[in-house]
């Protein structure tokens, strides 16, 4: 079974939110200090939803503030699959 790691998480940003390279996935940074707006949060959420055919409701995305929090919630939409 396919699992979103950090790293493919990062690629991801890079894509839909032009993040840095060098941007830092440390625990506990949210997306807006990693320059990413709500809307390139939806981007993200949805080009996840594609790649890993997992459902992200827009109630969860509102929740979702940090890629810790996007990789721990699709993982485990992934693991009940």
């Amino acid at each position: 079974m396919a699992r979103l790691t950090f790293e493919d998480l990062a690629g991801i940003m890079r894509e839909c939110a032009g993040a840095d390279e060098s941007a830092d996935l440390i625990a506990g940074t949210t997306f807006e200090e990693l320059g990413c707006d709500s809307l390139a949060v939806l981007q993200i959420a949805s080009q996840i939803q594609n790649r890993y055919q997992v459902k992200i409701p827009d109630e969860a995305i509102e929740e979702l503030t940090s890629p810790t929090s996007m990789v721990d919630y699709v993982n485990q939409r992934l693991a009940a699959a």
